[in-house]
């Protein structure tokens, strides 16, 4: 016998209670009334009237519930229609036979337009006032768009693989260049899927930064700097005043982040995560959004930064508490795989079914905001941070202006006596020269062997000698095995060897058989290498007399090499430190390096030749000192991420 299935039998059952209230109340009634038809029938009218009134306090109750029933009934039957309407909007929702594909071109208006039209259309667009409203998909009344601004500020986008995230990241993001000049809108890209994504988007005027998983390094970069970046903007609105940076402080663009694959940055940077965090929590009144993307929003995405998404758009899941998570509904888990592009889209107060649109050309709409940018003469934005140090840095390439872009310039303290440039510096984010004050105590140089010790000794020579001045290399005839001085100005420590032509300049002035430095050509320099045995407290050779005879002279400047740090414990001997790594962090931790820069360098950073820490004034910074003039050396461009091998 087939078993009734679950909604015949709850009426059933539903009947049979029922009929029990109905003989509940029906038998004693028809007792009454039986009764009362026998007091008539025998003419005992005062009897039968005494119990009329008892029948009818007994029908009353049975009545209502009937009444109560039949209302009920009637409720329960709209309740199902509603029900019904309501799974048929949640198929229709899962239904890629309602929505069409649509193309981003015809969307923002440059559809059937050729490369010398688009570009214009693009001009027009960026001559409007600026929103961040974009038209990135299509629903069941046409065009549908997204406005970050009101929706947002910052947006959660979900979906498995192959559901079209990617797609429409890459449509969100071009839409609303094409609405925005460079000047209003600024992007950083972040992909943890190899860096496909955003390959050709990185080409947009708009770009300040891309970075993926393929050089953690990188990314760690680009999370320090929008950390810096947000306490810039706090630091700004509240000198301003301003509640809102957008509407209140002219020339502070919208920053947005895009993130692809976040679940992957938050697996392999766990470390640096918070640091979006903040940006959820305060961007909005500082004109800073984001844009995650993720294939699980259950557990990968933190509740106090989900908290400010109000923006959500879910493409298709496999699992029901996913769509749950972002849309309160299981809709999303029924979209058919054969629609790549449909998604949900809620932003707190409806939800929308829409088809993301498709971009036929990527490359030929990013040149044509290339083209754009060029023709309004707008100002290239700023990177927000450069790529990590460079294993190779040489002086011409530097004189050639290759490090323009990714230098900041740096003002000398003293037009008499500029700074000594010896390489480039970096402080985690962006690159700055690398120079060495003079007059202004001594310099050590602290480091193992083989690691360009020497080579910085004469780097520091040569850049002197385009200031047109000298440094007197203070020789150990024993020791000196160093490539020969550069104008061969050398004293043994009697300063016997002088060259006459030297003294004539002035270099070195004879007073009682010491030297003094001549005022009118700046301070006194002198250079020696591995001076560790010089500067041994039970050190009694005249060498070791002379040199610290000279480290107590406040007009000269001692630039000296020793392999370790144990005997420059005196704070005066050495106000500016430039330290090579030895890779042992105690070591290391030990010769005074901050902790922090050994945290994000890895084995082969400190590995690299050349790659020391600068010491001065109270801060740190990464520095890649200059390598020696080689003409088989690899030369080094700042849109490189490794060396470039040099022309033929």
């Amino acid at each position: 016998m087939e078993k009734p299935s679950g909604t015949k039998h709850d009426e059933s059952l539903r009947a049979r209670l029922c009929n029990a209230e109905a003989l509940q109340y029906c038998i004693p009634l028809l007792m009454q009334i039986v009764l009362i038809a026998v007091l008539l029938s025998t003419g005992q009218w005062i009897f039968a009237l005494m119990l009329g009134s008892g029948a009818l306090t007994t029908s009353i109750p049975w009545m209502l519930r009937v009444l109560r029933r039949n209302h009920r009934d009637g409720a329960d039957v709209n309740s199902l229609k509603t029900t019904n309407r309501e799974n048929r909007r949640h198929e229709d929702d899962g239904s890629s036979k309602t929505l069409a594909v649509e193309n981003l071109e015809h969307l923002i208006g440059c559809d059937d337009l050729g490369s010398s039209s688009m570009w214009r259309r693009i001009v027009h667009g960026w001559l409007r006032e600026p929103t961040l409203r974009a038209p990135v998909a299509i629903d069941a009344n046409g065009p549908y768009a997204i406005d970050l601004n009101l929706q947002g500020p910052h947006a959660l986008v979900a979906g498995t693989t192959g559901s079209g995230k990617s797609v429409l990241l890459q449509s969100w993001c071009l839409a609303m260049a094409a609405r925005n000049s460079p000047d209003h809108l600024r992007f950083v890209f972040m992909d943890f899927k190899g860096g496909s994504t955003f390959n050709e988007l990185a080409r947009l005027p708009h770009t300040i930064g891309n970075v993926c998983d393929l050089d953690l390094q990188h990314s760690i970069r680009a999370l320090i700097a929008l950390e810096r970046e947000l306490k810039r903007r706090e630091r700004l609105a509240a000198s301003h005043g301003a509640c809102r940076i957008g509407t209140s402080i002219e020339g502070e663009p919208e920053l947005i982040v895009v993130i692809d694959e976040f679940h992957a940055l938050k697996d392999q940077l766990p470390d640096y995560v918070d640091r979006l965090v903040r940006v959820a929590s305060l961007g909005r009144s500082l004109g800073m959004h984001i844009i995650a993307c993720t294939q699980n929003p259950i557990g990968q995405v933190s509740a106090n930064m989900k908290a400010n998404m109000s923006l959500k758009i879910c493409l298709r899941v496999l699992d029901a508490m996913q769509s749950n998570e972002l849309l309160g509904t299981a809709a999303a888990a029924g979209i058919s795989p054969k629609s790549p592009g449909t998604a949900i889209c809620n932003d707190g107060e409806r939800r929308s079914t829409i088809r993301c649109a498709v971009i036929k050309d990527v490359a030929r709409l990013v040149t044509a905001m290339v083209r754009a940018h060029r023709f309004m003469q707008i100002q290239p934005p700023q990177r927000l941070f450069t790529a990590p140090l460079p294993g190779l840095v040489t002086r011409e390439a530097f004189d050639a202006g290759e490090l323009s872009d990714a230098c900041t310039q740096v003002a000398p303290d003293d037009a008499r006596d500029p700074p000594v440039i010896f390489g480039i510096a970096d402080d985690c984010v962006r690159f700055a020269m690398a120079t060495l004050p003079l007059g202004r105590g001594n310099i050590a140089i602290i480091g193992p062997t083989s690691r360009g010790k020497s080579t910085l000794l004469h780097t520091l020579d040569l850049e002197l000698s385009r200031q047109g001045k000298r440094a007197t290399w203070l020789r150990q005839s024993s020791t000196y095995a160093g490539r020969t001085p550069l104008a061969e100005h050398v004293d043994d420590g009697t300063c016997q060897n002088a060259q006459p032509e030297a003294l004539q300049r002035g270099t070195c002035q004879y007073q009682g058989g010491g030297e003094t430095a001549d005022a009118s050509r700046g301070p006194d320099v002198w250079l020696i290498d591995d001076a560790d045995a010089l500067l041994d407290p039970l050190c009694v050779e005249p060498m070791a007399r002379r040199l610290r005879e000279l480290m107590q002279r406040p007009e000269t400047t001692v630039v000296f090499c020793v392999e370790t740090s144990r005997h420059i414990h005196i704070a005066q001997r050495c106000t500016t430190k430039i330290i090579f790594p030895t890779g042992d962090r105690a070591t290391d931790l030990a010769d005074g390096i901050d902790a922090r820069l050994l945290g994000p360098s890895n084995s082969s950073d400190r590995a690299t030749p050349g790659r020391a820490v600068l010491m001065h004034a109270g801060t740190s910074l990464l520095v890649q000192c200059f390598a020696p003039r080689d003409a088989d050396a690899p030369h080094w461009h700042p849109g490189d991420r490794e060396p470039r091998e040099p022309p033929n």
